[in-house]
């Protein structure tokens, strides 16, 4: 097994390979407008639980001073005796600390590593930071095929000191189920900001599309662009399915592109904290082409239709399921104030409803809608399932 002092040494090691710097007893790195703050208490039974108390304290205060929930701590807590397995005090303490701090609007999570086994229990809403994980992971399968190196001392996760013989002995029925990881009480993942870089490639692609609209127009004195790519019905049935896809990357004017622009960018802020890029991408062109399926299905086979609002309004779809529907509603909503998003994305479908003689596509918003809600749902079964088979079998 490892020391405390040997796994503190590698963590420290390791963290400015992937981009912290220290501060003090701190270890922080700034990706975007996320900032991530990692630390390596030593936590026993005579400190942790005034560490518990402490921790709640400073990062309340740190979020009060902030005015940031876009920071995320990771507390890495290496375990030398199993203090903080399941069911035991340590345990509890930490897990009363987590909630606490979650409930009080802070993003934290904790990875402790017992160096007796290799184990990692996670405690908290998603990973944080995944190289922080990375980094635990690798020291927690080292540290499960390291013997002492001076031939004495625990061996196969056994304590030697009759301080801890006793917690064993009583607990060695029931080895299995104390080694296993324990099971997550969110499935809420957290992502920070780097999946933004997919909102933007979208953006641009639209912006690009747009340029070059008016450069055809403006060189050909005609619309090359929006008329081969924009949605009729009609030629979509005479085999030209294409439209369905280039479609929701065409807008008629500057309006109508800044508008879905503004709306994508502001939703894919939220939803790009707790989706990985490629159920971003998903949700974008999914929700896009259900909307524009509808439109196919229920509009005259004579009209025009174009624009990202489809697509845009599957983002949406998303988080009104994450803000009202989710198991995890109370913890999403404690990472940032959605609402007014919310509201704008309702405004939306209803004010479509109601200007019956505009030319807004409500058949694309709805589909689209609908369809990103659906994603969302399905999305949140299978983490919840691979959460549970994590919590079963253990890593």
């Amino acid at each position: 097994m490892y020391s405390y002092d040997y796994a503190y040494s590698y963590i420290v090691n390791e963290l400015p390979k992937e981009g912290f710097s220290q501060n003090g007893s701190y270890f922080y790195r700034t990706v975007g407008g996320t900032t991530v703050i990692a630390s390596v208490p030593k936590l026993d039974s005579s400190n942790v639980d005034s560490f518990s108390d402490k921790i709640i304290k400073n990062l309340s205060d740190f979020a009060a001073r902030s005015g940031s929930r876009a920071t995320g701590f990771v507390f890495i807590v290496p375990d030398e005796r199993g203090y903080f397995k399941k069911d035991t005090p340590g345990y509890t303490s930490l897990y009363n600390a987590y909630d606490s701090i979650l409930r009080a609007g802070i993003v934290v999570e904790f990875e402790i590593l017992n160096l007796m086994t290799g184990e990692i229990t996670k405690l908290g809403s998603g990973t944080v930071d995944r190289s922080v994980h990375r980094i635990v992971s690798n020291l927690g399968v080292a540290s499960a095929t390291a013997r002492p190196a001076n031939g004495q001392g625990p061996e196969n996760g056994m304590p030697n000191d009759n301080s801890d013989m006793q917690y064993f002995s009583a607990t060695n029925a029931n080895r299995e189920d104390i080694l296993r990881p324990v099971r997550r009480t969110s499935t809420l993942r957290f992502f920070g900001s780097a999946n933004m870089v997919v909102v933007y490639i979208l953006i641009a692609l639209n912006v690009i599309a747009y340029i070059l609209e008016v450069y055809v127009e403006n060189t050909y004195n005609f619309d090359y662009v929006l008329f081969y790519g924009s949605q009729n019905n009609g030629l979509v049935f005479q085999g030209e399915y294409w439209r369905l896809f280039t479609a929701m990357f065409l807008h008629a004017d500057i309006y109508h592109l800044l508008g879905n622009m503004l709306s994508l960018l502001y939703l894919g802020m939220v939803v790009s904290r707790f989706f990985s890029k490629l159920e971003l991408l998903i949700t974008y062109f999914a929700s896009g082409l259900i909307g524009n399926l509808l439109s196919l299905i229920f509009l005259p086979k004579n009209m025009y239709s174009l624009g990202a609002s489809g697509a845009v309004m599957g983002m949406g779809g998303v988080l009104i399921f994450m803000l009202f529907f989710s198991k995890n509603r109370k913890q999403f909503r404690s990472t940032g104030n959605f609402f007014s998003l919310g509201f704008m994305v309702f405004y939306n479908l209803v004010y479509g409803v109601i200007r019956t003689s505009s030319n807004i596509n409500n058949f694309a918003h709805f589909g689209g809608f609908v369809a990103g809600f659906v994603i969302a749902l399905i999305v949140e079964r299978v983490i919840e399932k691979k959460a549970q088979t994590y919590s079963e079998d253990g890593y």
